[in-house]
Formats: C-alpha cells, sequence, structure tokens
C-alpha cells in the first residue's frame, strides 16, 4: 500500500508538477468511476486524452506521468467505455488509500 505522506511530490503547493496535477484532477472524479465499473459508460475526462486536456499537457506526457503514478500504486488504469467513444479506452482513477487520504 502506498502512504500518501510518503509522495513527495504531492508536498510542494507551489511547484505543482505534471503528477500533482493528475492526483488532484483524479480526485474529483475518481469515485464515480471506482463505483460505475465495469458496467456504465464512464466520462470523457478520465480517460488519458480527457486527463492530458484536463490538466494542460499533450496526451504522450500525460501517459508518461500515468505510468510512472500506476506503478507507484498510485492509480489503476482499467479498460472501459467512455461517453463518445465507440471503443474501450484506458480510464483511471484513484486508488482507495489516496482517496481516503490514509
Amino acid at each position: 500500500m502506498v502512504n500518501i505522506e510518503e509522495l513527495s511530490y504531492l508536498d510542494d503547493k507551489k511547484s505543482r508538477t505534471v503528477k500533482q496535477r493528475i492526483v488532484d484532477y483524479l480526485s474529483s472524479y475518481s469515485n464515480k468511476v471506482y463505483d460505475a465499473h465495469p458496467y456504465a459508460t464512464l466520462p470523457w475526462e478520465v480517460c488519458q486524452d480527457g486527463i492530458a486536456e484536463g490538466i494542460g499537457v499533450t496526451r504522450p506526457h500525460a501517459t508518461l506521468r500515468l505510468n510512472d503514478l500506476k506503478e507507484e500504486g498510485v492509480v489503476t488504469e482499467i479498460m472501459a467505455y467512455v461517453k463518445g467513444s465507440r471503443r474501450k479506452r484506458k480510464v483511471y482513477y484513484l486508488n482507495e488509500v489516496v482517496k481516503d487520504g490514509e
């Protein structure tokens, strides 16, 4: 399990890294994704393109940081249908340990 206090990039609020912006951005959507999966169509904002647009970076840059966060155990990646898309896409939500702040 990941302890949120051990994640150094979450501490510095003056210079927010892309990882911090992703965590902040996903915090408003994670409960919706976690509760709706696997049967619902999820909001576009939680797929790679939506996250990148939401935090103001390119999709490849967001994907690199999302993979880092996934390896650290901060986010979970699933394949799900996204509103406005006919195929499944990679969507992300924060793990329980991060959402609860434990």
